[in-house]
């Protein structure tokens, strides 16, 4: 869903709604998700529900009951208004086939813009003879390791990458992974995910 398929202007908060121990003819797993909207803080609440069986809907005030254990996730705000402004929350991510050089250039670039929250990572196959890595972008010492000091390459390993949060840049930037340790063979994968958001300003 994007926003310029709502017609009003206003804030929309939009979630995934996990109902767990829903059972129906076609739903062997036992759950079921659907998409919650809500008009501001105080507004009317549409909630709509998909199943390989149907669909449930229930808009305004009226009350829907599920059986199982319900968890609301992805919750995001939409902003909709007339005069071109907006922001957007953004990720990207990428599994970085390793060499065996001790700084490698990462596929992801911070985009022009960007007001980046972290950089988070995940090992999937360790560089082999690497214990820790530093994750950042090129100049000093410090922006060397601004997302991620000293983080363990160990398989299955992962990193949160906040160290420095809300960072902007407004250029473009290549995000680096430094190794205590060149590897010794190109057999390693990391993915990195950027976490990102960008301003649009009023044209009007």
């Amino acid at each position: 869903m994007r926003p310029e398929g709502l017609e009003e202007q206003g804030n929309f908060r939009v979630a995934q709604l996990v109902i767990d121990g829903y059972a129906g003819p076609d739903l062997d797993e036992g759950q079921l998700t659907g998409l919650i909207m809500k008009s501001g803080d105080a507004g009317s609440t549409t909630l709509v529900v998909g199943a390989n069986d149907g669909y449930v809907e229930q808009v305004a005030d009226g009350y829907v009951t599920f059986r199982g254990l319900t968890s609301v996730e992805n919750d995001v705000i939409i902003n909709i208004l007339d005069n071109g402004q907006d922001i957007a929350h953004r990720s990207i991510t990428s599994l970085e086939a390793i060499g065996t050089t001790q700084q490698h250039a990462s596929s992801l670039s911070i985009p022009a813009g960007a007001e980046v929250t972290g950089i988070s990572a995940y090992v999937a196959v360790q560089p082999p003879s690497t214990t820790t890595m530093q994750v950042g972008v090129a100049g000093s010492q410090f922006s060397l390791k601004r997302y991620g000091a000293g983080v363990s390459t160990v398989a299955v390993s992962s990193h949160r990458g906040l160290e420095t949060p809300n960072q902007f840049y407004k250029a473009s930037v290549p995000v680096l992974i430094n190794f205590d340790v060149a590897p010794s063979a190109a057999t390693g994968s990391i993915r990195l995910t950027l976490h990102y958001r960008q301003i649009a300003p009023p044209t009007s």
